[in-house]
């Protein structure tokens, strides 16, 4: 493989590298499990097949450095198992394993993002603010999330009181949060 297809199909395998651990964070996001569970497995099953690709990266980033393979064997196999693991978890849950939550909000908060437009090349101006909103929520089993929410949901939403949320039991057992009603 020439140098030229070579640097255009790293350069492609890490833009999907990029946009499969979005997708991954995004189901994160509705998935009541700590952040570490489903990076363990992920870093778990990157250097279980580390032997087995040891070639395959050799002849793909066409380098012998076992450091610099390495690293990309971890960080692109580890994406994509982590993204596999929440989606999994997430597309093929259990509809019959359905139920309702009480679910205490313990504090909320509103974070401003600066907006910024593009005057021309290199050059930008802040035009104005955004916000996102926040809740803390504690579920019955003891754990605790931040939850992005919509504005009118945030208005809705009082510290220190209880609101049903519609949980399903997601393939692999973590909890999954379907209705914020």
């Amino acid at each position: 493989m020439s140098d030229k297809w070579r640097y255009a199909a790293l350069v492609a395998v890490a833009l999907v590298c990029v946009v499969i651990c979005v997708f991954g964070w995004v189901v994160y996001d509705r998935t009541v499990v700590p952040v570490m569970t489903p990076v363990a497995v992920a870093m778990g099953a990157a250097l279980l097949t580390v032997p087995l690709s040891v070639k395959l990266w050799r002849r793909l980033v066409g380098s012998d450095n076992r450091w610099y393979n390495l690293i990309c064997h971890i960080v692109i196999v580890g994406s994509v198992v982590y993204t596999g693991l929440l989606s999994a978890n997430f597309y093929l849950a259990d509809p019959s394993s359905t139920h309702t939550e009480d679910v205490t909000i313990e504090s909320k908060s509103k974070k401003e993002h600066d907006k910024y437009q593009r005057i021309r090349r290199h050059s930008y101006r802040k035009i104005g603010v955004r916000y996102t909103y926040h809740i803390d929520v504690r579920f019955q089993s003891g754990f605790r999330k931040t939850i992005q929410v919509q504005r009118g949901a945030y208005r809705h939403y009082k510290p220190g009181n209880t609101y049903p949320f519609t949980l399903q039991r997601g393939l692999f057992g973590f909890p999954i949060v379907k209705d914020m009603n």
